[in-house]
């Protein structure tokens, strides 16, 4: 018997879950969290229970949303890596850029013309 039978590393459905659930609340909403923080550091009180329940609540929601795509097995990984995708372009917009992406920041995009997209691609 081999090692990589023994210690064969897999990943399930719930697991993936989970973990994306984790990454997507933990790594994806820093700017909502620093708002969040802010917002309840400013009354001076203990919010730290608080705090926790909007961390615990926000993953929960995430968890609960990703279990309901995952029960159509064919579209999870697809819609998942988009779903991803997108919460890593918004964040980058989010934190480099300082706006907040709404409703009609989303028409905004759907508008905007092939020269005015590119304005928006530079080094830094």
């Amino acid at each position: 018997m081999t090692i990589k039978k023994i210690f064969k590393p897999t990943l399930t459905v719930p697991v993936l879950t989970l973990v994306s659930a984790l990454y997507l609340t933990a790594v994806q909403n820093t700017a909502f969290f620093k708002a969040v923080f802010a917002a309840l550091n400013k009354t001076g009180h203990g919010n730290l229970p608080f705090e926790t329940a909007i961390v615990v609540s926000l993953t929960l929601l995430f968890f609960l949303l990703l279990s309901l795509l995952a029960s159509i097995k064919p579209l999870f990984k697809p819609v998942l890596m988009a779903i991803l995708v997108v919460a890593a372009v918004v964040s980058f917009f989010m934190d480099t850029y300082g706006v907040v992406i709404d409703d009609s920041m989303i028409q905004n995009l759907m508008e905007t013309d092939y020269n005015e997209a590119t304005e928006l691609f530079n080094v830094k």
